[in-house]
């Protein structure tokens, strides 16, 4: 078995398996030494991918103007270059990107095209890729929603110019030195490479609305963990952010005047080094694992850069198109370690147990929290009889759900029982739809129905479809530029509102915002598409029970050993509480 037949199926291995086969692979190949050398003249040439590591590589798209500058400032970091200069001017939609990297040939200007790259020539490479990028996406990404054009002056050669998807032609950079000491904004230095970027999103008008507050401040934190060497960002022409050759930049970047402590230790397969400053601010901590960020889900007070250095798991670069690694197999090992250097200074993972819920906690299912709940107690006054209002216990268990006594129905609309000395107030609507939406999601993912549709799509529907068939082939069949099949759960959407939730649901994977499926039907619940979820919740409320319905006490009882064996028993579909706490007996 070769090692590219294996990393074609990776995504359903075992992990453990997969790292075998690459390895047993490699020691079988005797080319795999040499081909993963980036010393190799060859190795740094443009050339475009072979069909079968295309296929393993998934494609992305660009969703915001400071995702096109990093992407850019990132490769002109992976050629080589010692200083950067990114010239935006936000009122002709036009953005310069120029560094005095390694080039590129007229040749290889003529080769560049999606999934064209110097990084990698088999998946094998990928583990020992030190670039920031190796997909050889961006730059076709980018020409798809704006005008691209590369002017490349290689040392030693004359310079070329191309519009991206046309071939190659000799450049006289003498016509772009008019007036260069006033910043003449097309000024184009000699033997440098620059990347000209003009009507940005004019094919997606609703992203030319840019919030300038926002984007300044994500292209700053995107930034702040690349290793750069000279960075300067002329907005307007106006200088906005000067960087140079500062470990780590986040002082420059930011406006800040933090003195950072390095921290360095190691743990079994992991190294860490770390820089942390006294001073404390919230979303500014930037943590890598091998140069790429990850989300550990743990908040950390102080300012700092952390980076982790550890054995690469191939699929976990393939987690995310701005190549945030969202879970590692090393996650444990990192938080250990950030636990004992912060210790008062760690806040906590933010993952709950889903055997123990706050009453406070929002739902996984919807953005709603419950209101803070207080409860009744005896004075201890001289009056027995007086009553005063104190917040109740903040957490509630399901083994306390099974210790319920039902003691009667109220009004046709809830229900009274008792648990621990304590009365408390079911609502027999909400507790219901619970137990219903979860068993609908745990049945969908389990055995989706499917149903045959004939909705047609438009040429760049089709393109859509064909870019994210991966996502998309999740919950639809189609072929021939039309949807054939639906979840049956879809069955009563109309089909202009299903191909509304369908482009929704595009746009929240381009936005990071929905990930490929686990397997784990709960934790997959959020990576459903917005209106596979919204039609299961509706589904769940129209058959509970409702109010005015009358319950026996053996149905009533029944409800509730169901709603303790829910992952989220304390509030409904749609985020409201289905137990109140009353009184303290």
């Amino acid at each position: 078995m070769t090692v590219e037949f294996a990393l074609k199926i990776f995504f359903t291995l075992d992990e453990h398996l997969y790292e075998n086969l690459v390895r047993v692979s490699c020691e079988n190949d005797n080319s795999f030494i040499a081909n993963k050398k980036y010393i190799d003249g060859d190795m740094q040439r443009v050339k475009k991918l072979d069909r079968d590591v295309s296929k393993c590589i998934s494609t992305y798209g660009i969703s915001s103007l400071e995702n096109i500058i990093l992407e850019l400032v990132e490769n002109a970091v992976d050629a080589e270059c010692d200083a950067v200069t990114v010239r935006l001017n936000l009122n002709k939609n036009t953005l310069i990107v120029s560094d005095n990297g390694r080039g590129m040939t007229s040749q290889e200007l003529d080769d560049l095209g999606s999934g064209c790259t110097s990084k990698i020539r088999n998946l094998n490479d990928i583990g020992e890729c030190k670039t920031y990028g190796f997909r050889g996406q961006s730059l076709a990404n980018i020409a798809k929603i704006s005008h691209l054009s590369i002017v490349s002056h290689p040392r030693g050669e004359v310079s070329h110019r191309i519009e991206f998807g046309g071939n190659s032609e000799t450049h006289d950079l003498e016509d772009e030195l008019i007036n260069p000491k006033n910043c003449n904004f097309y000024y184009l230095q000699p033997h440098h490479t620059h990347i000209i970027v003009k009507d940005f999103f004019y094919n997606l008008p609703v992203r030319q609305l840019i919030v300038y507050d926002k984007f300044l401040l994500s292209l700053k934190k995107g930034l702040a963990h690349l290793e750069l060497g000279k960075l300067k960002v002329f907005i307007n022409q106006e200088l906005k952010l000067e960087v140079s050759h500062t470990l780590p930049p986040i002082n420059e970047i930011f406006g800040l005047k933090c003195r950072f402590k390095k921290v360095t230790t190691s743990m079994g397969k992991i190294e860490l080094t770390a820089y942390i400053s006294e001073d404390t601010k919230q979303g500014f901590q930037f943590m890598l694992y091998n140069n790429r960020p990850i989300d550990l889900k743990i908040s950390i007070k102080n300012i700092c850069l952390i980076q982790f250095k550890g054995p690469v798991v191939i699929n976990e670069l393939f987690q995310d198109s701005r190549k945030m690694i969202w879970f590692s197999k090393y996650n444990d090992d990192m938080i250990y370690m950030l636990e004992k250097i912060f210790s008062n200074n760690l806040v906590s993972p933010k993952k709950a147990s889903p055997k123990k819920v706050t009453l406070k906690q929002s739902s996984i299912l919807s953005p709603k929290r419950l209101f803070p709940s207080k409860r009744l107690t005896r004075s201890t006054s001289s009056s027995n009889h007086d009553l005063k209002l104190e917040e109740l216990p903040k957490s509630m268990n399901r083994r306390d759900l099974k210790e319920m006594q039902v003691i009667n129905q109220i009004n046709k609309a809830f229900i009274l029982v008792r648990s621990k000395g304590q009365l408390f107030m079911i609502d027999q609507h909400a507790m219901d739809e619970r137990i219903r939406i979860e068993n609908l999601f745990r049945s969908f993912f389990e055995d989706m129905q499917m149903i045959t549709v004939s909705i047609g799509l438009t040429e760049d529907q089709s393109e859509l479809f064909c870019r994210f068939k991966e996502y998309l082939n999740q919950f639809l069949r189609y072929q021939d530029n039309s949807i054939i099949e639906i979840p049956a759960i879809l069955q009563i959407l109309p089909k202009n509102k299903l191909m509304d939730g369908i482009m929704a649901y595009i746009e929240d994977i381009i936005n990071s915002v929905k990930f490929r499926l686990t397997g784990n039907w709960f934790q997959d619940i959020n990576n459903l598409p917005t209106f596979i979820i919204d039609s299961l919740n509706s589904k769940a409320c129209r058959t509970s029970v409702m109010f005015g319905d009358k319950l026996t006490k053996k149905e009533m009882m029944q409800m509730i050993a169901d709603l303790s064996r829910c992952h989220l028993p304390f509030q409904c579909a749609h985020g409201r509480p289905s137990i109140i706490p009353l009184l303290d007996l």
